[in-house]
């Protein structure tokens, strides 16, 4: 009996044993499912997180976008104001310039102008002192020929001038 004993206090210990392995694969296998939830609800939580960090991360790129447009707008319309200031004043240099430019023309114009009418008034008085002179040479010839022909003398009495007309002496200065 004790053989019997034996097998059936070894039968006791398997059938226990079972039991107590059935227990362990029922813990083990609610501990999966538990994990399994837990793991589930991880998940989630990270999905939760990532998607909450990606939103973070997507709102602190476009604040950093909108702040760097912002100022990158800034400069740029403060470079578009000074543009048009600058434009402005060239274009008022410009038309400053222009008008200047009108005048110094109109001036020289008027200088070379008025040079043509120094210059032809010099050159119609040149004229006229040279006909002049070639009158006064033609009738200081003619003098001189009328003194060589005889026909103009001094006169005797008081130095004047006479002419000779035949053989008659007429006084002129008188």
């Amino acid at each position: 009996m004790e053989l019997e004993q034996k097998i059936d206090s070894l039968a006791d210990n398997v059938i226990a044993l079972a039991g107590q392995t059935e227990k362990r694969a029922k813990n083990a296998e609610q501990l999966a499912v538990q994990a399994q939830r837990v793991l589930d609800s991880s998940s989630n939580r990270l999905d939760g997180s990532a998607e909450r960090i990606r939103q973070e991360a997507v709102e602190a790129v476009r604040s950093g976008l909108e702040q760097s447009v912002g100022k990158f707008t800034e400069r740029l319309e403060t470079t578009g104001r000074w543009l048009l200031e600058t434009v402005r004043e060239v274009e008022g240099r410009q038309q400053k310039s222009a008008k200047d430019l009108r005048k110094l023309v109109w001036a020289s114009v008027a200088v070379f102008a008025l040079t043509g009418l120094l210059c032809f008034g010099t050159v119609i008085y040149l004229i006229q002192a040279v006909r002049t002179e070639n009158k006064q040479i033609e009738w200081m010839a003619d003098i001189n020929k009328a003194v060589q022909d005889g026909k103009l003398v001094q006169c005797s009495e008081d130095g004047g001038v006479c002419v000779k007309i035949g053989k008659k002496t007429v006084r002129l200065d008188r």
